[in-house]
């Protein structure tokens, strides 16, 4: 009885010392893989020129854009920033690209309707614009073409209007000045395929993997093929001491830090947000982020004076 209990025991660690000794094994490959090699594109040059973080504001009209592009690097504070937008993109119901935050439209004779059924006459009628509106301001600022679509067909419409600068049939849109984001792992795959001269943010599906990883102490082996990790702010935190926001609660990145942590590691470029508080916004960038997604036009002219907002344009 205790020659065959000796055995059970004997096996048991046998197998907790295997388990182990994988875990450490693993666990030296993920710290040994090698840093990635930023990929030198326009985009960063232009958004984070001088090394500087970026200000994302959350533009809908080509009017947002009206800014001088001499006035959006400037020194306020104990910070020094750079403007870029970012804009939402969606798919109609009839093919074609138009910007909106909502789901559904807010205003004409098909208000309430989905965008992504909808037809590109009911989207005009509603007051949205196209994306093509806005190819003539995007020359000179950083943008983030964030794709929101249920329905197939969203990446190949843009990749209809979507490319290089530098050839005889240029597209609309540049690709020197964008990043295409997406939280569909199918949209920027096929986009990334298609265009690898572009530059890609990350998938909900890739931050699902660098979580489970980094919650191992494993992040080191993840196979991101993101050039910008973008991430969303979730969570309401309860705070001790100084009350960040007012109400005793701050909102937090709903990454880890180890997962940041690893994308700095790498070279990564690392966006979050949106966020309306200026508080929140200063201590992101003080943490280290990259770049601070607002929809808050009292933000960005808090660090750019001189943005003129959606109320005082006249376009």
């Amino acid at each position: 009885m205790s020659r065959s209990l000796s055995s059970v025991v004997i096996v048991v660690l046998s197998i907790i010392a295997a388990l182990g000794g994988g875990w450490m094994y693993m666990h030296s490959k993920a710290r040994s893989k090698p840093i990635k090699t930023p990929f030198e594109h326009p985009y960063l040059k232009l958004a984070h020129q001088d090394d500087r973080p970026l200000l994302l504001f959350r533009a809908s009209s080509p009017g947002d854009f009206q800014t001088p592009a001499a006035v959006l690097k400037v020194d306020r504070e104990e910070l020094a920033l750079n403007l870029g937008f970012w804009l939402e993109v969606r798919l109609t119901g009839d093919g074609s690209l138009f910007i909106s935050h909502d789901e559904r439209l807010k205003a004409g004779p098909a208000k309430g309707k989905p965008i992504e059924l909808a037809t590109k006459a009911e989207c005009a009628a509603a007051g949205l614009h196209e994306l093509l509106e806005f190819a003539p301001v995007l020359k000179d600022r950083p943008t983030v073409l964030n794709l929101i679509s249920r329905r197939p067909g969203l990446a190949l419409r843009l990749l209809e209007v979507w490319g290089p600068q530098d050839q005889k049939d240029d597209k609309p849109l540049p690709l020197q000045t964008t990043v295409a984001q997406s939280q569909s792992d199918g949209t920027l795959k096929e986009l990334r395929e298609a265009q690898p001269r572009g530059l890609y943010g990350s998938s909900q599906a890739v931050l699902i993997q660098l979580e489970i990883l980094s919650s191992l102490d494993l992040q080191g082996l993840a196979e991101l093929k993101s050039d910008i990790l973008i991430s969303d702010i979730e969570e309401r935190v309860a705070v001790r001491g100084d009350d960040v926001t007012g109400s005793g609660y701050v909102q937090r990145p709903r990454l880890r830090t180890t997962t940041l942590k690893e994308a700095k590691r790498r070279g990564l470029r690392r966006y979050a947000g949106p966020t309306s508080e200026l508080a929140i916004a200063k201590a992101m960038l003080a943490d280290g982020y990259d770049g601070v997604l607002t929809d808050s036009e009292e933000i960005v002219q808090h660090f750019f004076p001189t943005f003129q907002s959606r109320k005082t344009s006249t376009h």
